[in-house]
């Protein structure tokens, strides 16, 4: 999949991020999501994209963290139940709004690529609550 250089750049600023935070060396996050040092360093730096499957596993099982965490920084933790979109980005800086303005773009284009896939007869590789929800993690019934 390829996004926008602006946005790659982004996004592998927040990897980065979430990776130091946590400790962890590019190699041990890239043991977690079956993929090369060399690969993760990339996609650090905005040289790479990656694919919808990494996506999910850098957030699950890299940084066992919700997707919506990693692509828009938004925390599991906002101390009230969000009725709309806009109760989350509230009072973010316009950086941090256009940040998840772009985010959802991709989010759009990968999940277009998914109904395609179907449409085409191929098997999904996730289902809408395998892609949105951690492992281990519910979502509340609505």
């Amino acid at each position: 999949m390829t996004i926008p250089a602006d946005d790659a750049i982004r996004l592998g600023a927040r990897i980065c991020a979430l990776r130091t935070a946590r400790n962890l060396d590019q190699e041990v996050l890239g043991a977690r999501v079956n993929c090369t040092q060399a690969y993760i360093s990339e996609i650090e730096r905005g040289v790479k994209s990656p694919s919808w499957e990494l996506l999910i596993a850098l957030a699950h099982q890299g940084f066992e963290i919700e997707l919506a965490s990693l692509m828009f920084g938004i925390d599991d933790d906002l101390g009230f139940e969000p009725k709309d979109l806009g109760d989350v980005i509230a009072g973010r800086p316009l950086q941090a709004r256009r940040d998840l303005v772009s985010g959802m773009q991709l989010m759009q284009q990968m999940l277009r690529a998914e109904e395609d896939r179907s449409r085409a007869g191929d098997e999904p590789r996730y289902r809408p609550s395998e892609v949105l929800t951690a492992p281990g993690r519910r979502r509340a019934a609505k």
